[in-house]
């Protein structure tokens, strides 16, 4: 998929995607509208509208050519004036005079308006600033405005209706990926994001507003869920090296990103320690870190593996937080975080370490458990030694409780989730089927008072389950989902997708 717009057909609400063809879903239903559309090429721009005669789409392709189509009946209403041969990059619509039209931004520093009713070119602007990239639509001070991004970092106003520019100002910072137009507090504002965050610029004056709203830059590869001064958070590791605290209320950052790590943070285990706020992380770098949330500064190092960690969890051991680590190596390392120092001997060879690891304190000892090569086993980190093993082979590992019973929670290798009992190994209900494809990572909660696990997949979905039925609760599309962990009893999920975040509410 190049492209999404969104619209109303039949007054439903609906998605429309392009690539090769165009489709229409229905948004309530997710299932598709109607046949594909050939578009006659791949989509390289495309944007909707809706004229006197229903909703329609726009689309440029990389065989430069720009046509309108119908969504309802899927037919061809034609190409735009003078478009035979333009290659368009961004399309944005909006209403000039009571009459739908589009603007088109074209290869190099062109930028068109078309009437959509009669398909007339009605101007072709020439912007002064090199690669013209995004455009987005909105009303100044009445009158209807085009507002134009390009890959200098520069924003251009024009005024559609008196066919001049009415504004230009410079955006520091990196190049802009992306522009939309909304208001604020009754004022017209441009959003633009680039690599170093989202600003927001006040068209009325062509100033920033506040402080750029930054996140990650890079994929999200960890997540945990963890408490700050009495609220909830999470907390996020990242590709880009650095970690995030995110308010689990608002999904707003706090603070500035945690620097510290000179590779990606792969693993994120949150904690207390003396009443304090702590996040363990474990970098690409061969280093694990205690983060401060509070003051967002690293607390101590844990040092002793010669590989770099893989995964990382935190588990209260005697009252003392201790924190578990597992290595590219398959070793197992047990730290004290009240004094950074080594609790146990490292366990050498815990095979699978390196790929599934989780851990738990049961009957006073803890216990960490790992899977590959056809095993999952249990480890007695005090004595260094497996305790048990089972003929089960798991891509994520999760600890929980259900009534009492300490159990585990594996997703297997041939995409099913199954709950087996802590002590015995032996599995509580049937493997649960679901994903497609194997899922990757796999946190236990609470729903309604009732023990859960919450696994997301490469099938693009995240799953709930019920761990004492072992049955299906819920399921979300998320495209591109790398972490999911529950926010609290209600439901309330957080979930990364590249290198965004958002939180989902129960309905």
């Amino acid at each position: 998929m190049d492209a999404v717009a969104c619209t109303t057909l039949n007054g439903r609400p609906v998605a429309v995607t392009g690539s090769e063809t165009l489709r229409v879903w229905d948004l309530a239903t997710s299932e598709p509208v109607g046949a594909p559309i050939d578009v006659g090429g791949r989509v390289s721009a495309l944007t909707v509208a809706m004229t006197p005669d229903g909703p329609v789409a726009v689309t440029g392709t990389t065989n430069a050519r720009v046509r309108v189509w119908d969504l309802a009946s899927g037919l061809d209403r034609g190409e735009l004036e003078g478009a035979e041969r333009i290659y368009v990059t961004a399309l944005a619509t909006t209403e000039l005079d009571g009459h739908p039209v589009v603007v088109a931004l074209a290869q190099g520093r062109k930028v068109h308006v078309w009437n959509l009713e009669t398909r007339r070119r009605l101007a072709t602007f020439e912007s002064r600033d090199a690669h013209v990239h995004h455009v987005a639509c909105t009303q100044l001070e009445g009158r209807p405005v085009a507002v134009v991004s390009s890959l200098d970092r520069w924003l251009t106003v024009w005024d559609l209706k008196a066919r001049r520019r009415v504004g230009s100002f410079g955006n520091d910072g990196d190049a802009l990926m992306s522009l939309a137009c909304t208001s604020l507090a009754g004022r017209p504002v441009a959003v633009c994001g680039s690599f170093n965050g989202v600003r927001v610029w006040d068209l009325s004056v062509s100033r920033p507003l506040g402080r750029p709203v930054t996140g990650h830059i890079r994929r999200v590869s960890a997540m945990d869920v963890g408490e700050l001064n009495g609220r909830p958070v999470f907390v996020t590791g990242s590709h880009d090296q650095t970690v995030r605290i995110w308010d689990a209320h608002t999904g707003s950052p706090i603070g500035d990103s945690m620097k510290g790590h000179w590779h990606d943070v792969r693993s994120v285990a949150c904690t207390m320690l003396r009443g304090r706020s702590i996040a363990v992380t474990a970098s690409w770098d061969g280093t694990v870190r205690a983060w401060d949330l509070e003051c967002q500064v690293t607390h101590a190092h844990l040092t002793g593996p010669s590989e770099r960690l893989t995964s990382v969890t935190c588990d209260v051991l005697d009252g003392r937080p201790v924190v578990i680590g597992s290595a590219q190596d398959d070793s197992l390392w047990t730290w004290d975080l009240a004094t950074g120092k080594a609790l146990y001997p490292p366990l050498p060879s815990a095979v699978g370490a390196r790929r599934a690891m989780a851990s738990t304190v049961t009957a006073g000892r803890l216990i960490a458990i790992t899977s590959g090569e056809g095993v999952t086993q249990f480890w007695d980190l005090a004595d260094r030694r497996s305790i048990a093993g089972i003929r089960h082979s798991a891509v994520a590992i999760a600890c929980a409780d259900i009534g009492g019973r300490p159990a585990m929670v594996t997703c297997g290798r041939d995409a099913t989730v199954q709950v087996r009992d802590l002590a015995t190994g032996r599995l509580l209900g049937p493997p649960m089927p679901g994903h497609s494809r194997p899922a990757q990572s796999v946190r236990c909660g609470t729903l309604d008072g009732r023990p859960v696990a919450v696994t997301c997949s490469i099938d693009d979905t995240v799953r709930i389950w019920d761990l004492e039925n072992c049955t299906p609760v819920d399921t979300l599309h998320v495209p591109g989902v790398s972490q999911a962990v529950l926010l609290d009893d209600t439901g309330r999920l957080a979930c990364a997708f590249g290198s965004d975040v958002a939180i989902f509410t129960r309905q």
